[in-house]
């Protein structure tokens, strides 16, 4: 099978297990909640993002500009997210029974779809953006690498400054 072979077709999350359970498409590149949905619908994974180990990550991106005159909401952002985080690790049944609402699945189901996600806390957070070359930067020249050569850009781009650790607590 080439790329020529795939027609691709554009869905928000919410309309996956339908497209997929209906034939309207044949295969996904998605997430949770979906993937336990559609395992239950005895669905086979092909290919699963930890295969490829820090290829794949969750970042928050902020414009240079709105990074400039935002820094206390951009700090008081971050440090929600690390108290959450830790709230996620210290009060787990809790933790379920909210998450379970926001992804309409029961909290029973809720660390299932945290199977073989990291969850990096912020020592691991200031590792990723560290260094002259951090290996976030890393990360993302290679990733530019391969998005070039599958033409998925139309140009390479300065990759240099997308690491900042200043808004960590």
């Amino acid at each position: 099978m080439s790329p020529k072979d795939v027609s691709l077709v554009h869905l928000g999350l919410e309309a996956h297990v339908l497209a997929y359970t209906s034939g309207k498409v044949d295969a996904l590149v998605t997430f949770e909640p979906a993937v336990t949905q559609l395992r239950a619908q005895k669905a086979v994974r092909l290919f699963d993002s930890a295969q490829i180990p820090g290829r794949i990550l969750d970042v928050l991106a902020v414009r240079t500009e709105v990074a400039g005159v935002n820094q206390a909401a951009l700090r008081s952002l971050v440090a929600g997210h690390f108290r959450a985080r830790e709230f996620f690790d210290k009060f787990p049944q809790a933790s379920h029974a909210m998450i379970s609402r926001r992804l309409k699945v029961a909290p029973s189901e809720v660390p299932g779809t945290y199977l073989g996600l990291q969850l990096p806390d912020l020592q691991e957070n200031r590792s990723w953006l560290a260094g002259e070359k951090s290996p976030l930067e890393t990360s993302a020249v290679a990733l530019q690498e391969v998005m070039l050569a599958a033409q998925l850009l139309p140009k390479a781009f300065d990759v240099s400054r997308l690491a900042d650790g200043r808004f960590l607590p």
